[in-house]
């Protein structure tokens, strides 16, 4: 199991919505609470590569990608307990959070 960061900003023509489509199509699961940012655990360990291969199309002309694969896992966050429940289940690392309260 790999997990990795992908981070777009997108260019003329380009949506968000095409790399959330092509990482569902990968089979891959998924989570993105935060605009232009994903995190992505591909359980057939495919590499960074890959990943950028498939996604630097969809971020159009003049547009940046960054894909980051990582280790631990290890993150903290501020945002609702909702955004942290996939993070819990999938991402499986015990988390420092702050939930707004």
């Amino acid at each position: 199991m790999k997990r990795f960061v992908v981070i777009a900003q997108f260019g003329e023509g380009a949506q968000a919505r095409t790399v959330t489509t092509s990482i569902k199509k990968a089979r891959a699961a998924w989570w993105h609470y935060i605009e232009n940012a994903w995190l992505v655990i591909d359980r057939e360990d495919r590499p960074h590569r890959w990943w950028h291969s498939r996604l630097k199309v969809l971020v159009g002309v003049g547009g940046r990608l960054l894909i980051v694969n990582v280790g631990s896992g290890a993150f903290s966050a501020r945002g609702p307990s909702r955004m942290f429940d996939w993070l819990r289940s999938s991402w499986k690392y015990e988390a420092s959070e702050d939930d707004g309260s």
